[in-house]
């Protein structure tokens, strides 16, 4: 499917590796010091056009909120996985 976006950076394939790599990240978020939290926010923030930033921002900040407490618990259950499947980080 073609993307008719002027600010497409990465193909459809990367999309997918990206995807999982936030994943991760987010499921690491609350093992992460809050200066690294802030601007791993701040980078994501400003790869938007600046009228978008805000709407942006205020849409992180209510996931992470909704989602604090689930990293944890996503992490444990990527980790068991990981070994019953024998892969490697």
């Amino acid at each position: 499917m073609e993307q008719h976006s002027s600010n497409r950076r990465f193909a459809d394939e990367e999309m997918h590796v990206l995807h999982h790599l936030g994943i991760s990240v987010l499921s690491q978020w609350n093992e992460l010091p809050r200066d690294l939290q802030r601007r791993f926010f701040r980078l994501a923030v400003n790869a938007v056009s600046s009228p978008d930033r805000i709407h942006l921002s205020e849409q992180i900040a209510r996931f992470l909120h909704l989602h604090a407490d689930d990293a944890s618990t996503t992490n444990d259950d990527n980790d068991n996985n990981d070994n019953d499947q024998g892969r490697q980080p």
